[in-house]
């Protein structure tokens, strides 16, 4: 028996013996259906014929990997964030050190820098979350965005 077969976006991509589940309507196109949070099967596109399923279901996969390339990117955007964060953590401890000694408050400095940076990354993410297409994606560069040191 040929059950569907569902990649890790939970959308199938066809049916083969080592499937996960069987069709809801085994009459129909398997691309219909996609799993949904709970891992039940569901109707991928609800009023759509089977004869128009495939250019629906094409859009929904170059979708899908717009959005995989969104989190990749913004992944690597907190990643880089926390790196020049953690970068910064041997000036917090000099600047705590002297104003310990002098009587002043230069860490507030570096704190107001940290704070920059989680601004910026979150702008980054932003831009990045609402872009449309591949293109613009990989055209936002998070580099540009952080304060200098």
């Amino acid at each position: 028996m040929e059950l569907l077969q569902f990649n890790d976006s939970g959308v199938c991509v066809g049916t083969s013996p080592f499937g996960t589940h069987a069709s809801p309507d085994p009459d129909s196109t398997p691309f219909r259906w996609k799993l949904d949070d709970d891992g039940t099967v569901v109707d991928a596109f609800p009023g759509v014929e089977d004869e128009d399923i495939m250019e629906a279901y094409n859009a929904s996969i170059v979708l899908d990997s717009i959005e995989r390339l969104k989190k990749e990117k913004i992944k690597k955007v907190k990643e880089a964030a926390a790196g020049y964060i953690q970068e910064l953590q041997w000036k917090v401890e000099r600047a705590l050190e002297r104003d310990l000694l002098n009587g002043t408050s230069t860490v507030n400095e570096i704190y107001a820098i940290k704070e920059d940076i989680r601004q910026a990354s979150n702008a980054v993410e932003l831009l990045i979350s609402q872009a449309d297409s591949e293109e613009a994606v990989n055209q936002i560069s998070h580099s540009r965005w952080w304060p200098a040191q």
